[in-house]
């Protein structure tokens, strides 16, 4: 029995002896001395792993203070690593199957895989994607509720936060379901033709809600008689369609939204533009969107004027013209454009 209290047959050893702070060239030796111990005949390569364990007992807690803060930081670097991946992969996700792929390489880090999913949650739930929200949802089933470690408020009780999560997920996928449904226009139609620098020509039509948007409809009736639209400017915007201005002559004033329940921004539809620095609700009277793709952010903001009923893949096609290399909010080819009523 040595002065610590190990009975170890060795004879008392100081106290130096037992717990020293292991440095990195005393870990490596002993790792080399089990490789030649390894190698060598007889009772010492019988007893190599024996010979090891009493090596690091008898270098006490250092070899595991040495080991394991390396360990801990090697883990943390490769769950960030992971993480940053799959951000970098959900940047370039644009449907369901390519967010399920982000997903794949962090989904065996239990670390960061409680987080790639409420990134993807709140992805989905960006896009009112209810196929990805569908498919997270069964994600979410599979992963221990607890693994987040992070607890929020729910009707005053403390939840974990995946649990809270998951329920929102599948009230917003039961949401991004529904189809918001459009009134019908009864107002007349109008003809819009485009006609670019080259020589092609786009046309399409509009039905307009003159019941439900009576003043931006009278507006746009006043501007097609007086002939503003050869002063019109075509550009793109990020919604597909296009966007049109200079339609405002002296003396034109902004006038307010008009909101109606059924009217809604979807693809397809003829709205106004908020008037620049104007009072909140103020329509420009300069301006309108044609719009290509859905945008409900819109709703109650800008007024519906107008429904397609012709020539929908006209907006789409102007989407995919080529840009200005010097102005990229402009098209390559100039554009005039002409308004009419249909006969």
């Amino acid at each position: 029995m040595n002065e610590c209290g190990h009975n170890l047959g060795l004879g008392a050893l100081p106290p130096t002896a037992i717990s020293p702070r292991i440095e990195d060239s005393q870990w490596l030796a002993i790792a080399e001395m089990t490789a030649n111990l390894d190698e060598s005949p007889g009772w010492l390569q019988a007893n190599s792993r024996f010979i090891l364990i009493l090596a690091i007992v008898l270098l006490g807690g250092g070899a595991v203070s040495w080991y394991m803060p390396r360990a801990k930081e090697k883990s943390r670097r490769e769950t960030w690593d992971l993480y940053n991946q799959f951000e970098n992969a959900l940047q370039e996700a644009d449907n369901s199957s390519s967010m399920l792929t982000a997903l794949i390489p962090v989904s065996g880090n239990k670390n960061a895989y409680p987080w790639a999913l409420t990134k993807a949650a709140a992805w989905a739930a960006q896009r009112q994607d209810a196929e990805s929200l569908q498919a997270l949802q069964a994600k979410f089933s599979e992963v221990d509720a607890s693994s987040a470690k992070v607890m929020v408020l729910e009707n005053g009780k403390p939840v974990d936060m995946l649990t809270a999560l998951a329920k929102r997920i599948s009230g917003l996928g039961q949401l991004a379901e529904l189809e918001p449904v459009m009134v019908e226009p009864t107002g007349p139609v109008v003809v819009f033709t485009l006609t670019a620098s080259s020589g092609e020509t786009y046309d399409v039509s509009y039905k307009l809600f003159s019941d439900h948007a009576p003043l931006a409809t009278a507006h746009l009736l006043q501007k097609i008689e007086a002939g503003a639209f050869e002063n019109g400017v075509v550009s793109p915007t990020p919604q597909a369609g296009f966007q049109l201005e200079g339609l405002a002559a002296e003396g034109d004033a902004p006038f307010q939204v008009e909101r109606v329940w059924g009217c809604f921004h979807a693809s397809g539809t003829l709205c106004t533009v908020l008037e620049s620095g104007g009072d909140p609700g103020q329509q420009s009277p300069g301006k309108l969107q044609f719009l290509g793709a859905d945008l409900y952010s819109q709703d109650g903001i800008t007024t519906v004027i107008g429904k397609v009923v012709s020539g929908e893949d006209v907006l789409q096609t102007l989407a995919d013209l080529d840009r200005s290399e010097d102005a990229p909010n402009k098209f390559a080819a100039e554009f005039k454009i002409s308004a009419k009523l249909a006969e």
